[in-house]
């Protein structure tokens, strides 16, 4: 095992020279000595390329296949806690509506909820975008009918869990065994394989959904392929992962908490994920937006930042733009400007 502090095995690293997304050679540095401040837990220094074609960023060198579960050693995957317990059992204001909002635009089940609170919802953009995006992931009801729906690199499965409630018939995968065996003593579906080689039949799904994995993985093109293989033909794909071009990335630059060296082997832009959906042969891209995640994210920039404080200064300026006024600013960019949201969130067809 590496730990924050050790150098990367030099013999389980590959060098890449061109672009794995669209395959350009041309590049430019965007950063060096990037080192695992995320979790703490994966040892090396990485170097991030820019590719001149996609715009897309990608570790070069990188991690083999072999070598990459090395990183893995602390990912939140290995935890069993659930934001949909928490939402179930607040007696918020907030989770009270949010429950009427599931239960009448994604057919949940939640007990608890206010009487016509969807309509509140509604006329709350940001927090309903968080709902749609971060819960939900734009699932069309299932509408009595049982559907399948497969999650990709499904962690320990609490998608899963709210697509099982909301009516949908739902298997999960993932590479890691240790986050299979949280999502199966949770009772859920979840087999233990790799995302690059899908252990079911060709059009066995209606929906399915990878949220934050492409970035993870060494070939995403592949992935998507065999994501459009197991689609039924109107079968819907939802992605997300981080965008290299959010307001995000351009304050906190090298503290960006969507880098994620070295798990993050890919940050793609929305050219690159465009590029790679219409190579897996998907059609009807459409880009959505997932609310309020600057919450999370700035806050864990900036500690980033503020621990690699002897090495790069953090000037007064980021620090007064990683404030609630920049969040607020940049969710109001984030509601009309899909090029610079913090998340590339995505919807996609197989025709």
């Amino acid at each position: 095992m590496t730990g924050n502090n050790e150098p990367w095995p030099s013999g389980e690293l590959e060098s890449l020279g061109h672009c794995p997304i669209c395959g350009a050679v041309e590049s430019e540095p965007l950063y060096s000595g990037l080192v695992d401040h995320a979790f703490r837990c994966a040892g090396g220094s990485w170097s991030l390329s820019r590719c001149g074609q996609c715009r897309s960023a990608y570790l070069d060198p990188r991690p083999t296949e072999q070598s990459i579960k090395l990183a893995y050693s602390d990912y939140y995957t290995h935890r069993a806690q659930s934001a949909l317990e928490s939402l179930e059992s607040s007696d918020s204001i907030s989770a009270w509506i949010s429950r009427s909002y599931l239960n009448h635009q994604y057919g949940h089940r939640f007990q608890k909820g206010i009487f016509s609170g969807w309509i509140l919802a509604r006329v709350l953009p940001f927090h309903r975008s968080l709902l749609d995006a971060g819960l939900a992931r734009h699932l069309p009801k299932a509408g009595g009918r049982r559907c399948r729906l497969l999650d990709v690199g499904c962690g320990s499965g609490e998608f899963l869990e709210f697509a099982g409630n909301a009516g949908w018939s739902v298997v999960g995968v993932d590479l890691d065994p240790l986050a299979a065996i949280v999502a199966n003593r949770r009772g859920l579906d979840v087999i233990q394989a790799s995302t690059g080689m899908l252990p079911f039949a060709d059009q066995s799904f209606e929906a399915v959904t990878l949220g934050h994995v492409v970035e993870h993985v060494h070939d995403p093109t592949r992935v998507l392929r065999e994501c459009f293989r197991v689609l039924v033909p109107g079968g819907r794909l939802w992605l997300e992962t981080p965008n290299i071009e959010s307001l995000g990335h351009r304050l906190f630059r090298w503290s960006w908490r969507g880098l994620e060296p070295p798990r993050h082997l890919v940050v793609f832009s929305q050219r690159g994920v465009k590029r790679i959906l219409a190579m897996a042969g998907f059609v009807d891209v459409a880009f959505r937006f997932h609310g309020l995640v600057t919450r999370d994210m700035w806050p864990a920039s900036r500690l980033i930042a503020e621990r690699d404080g002897s090495v790069r200064s953090w000037s007064q300026r980021r620090r007064i733009g990683a404030g609630r006024i920049g969040r607020a600013f940049a969710e109001a960019i984030g509601g009309t400007c899909p090029r610079l949201r913090e998340f590339i969130t995505c919807v996609a067809m197989r025709p």
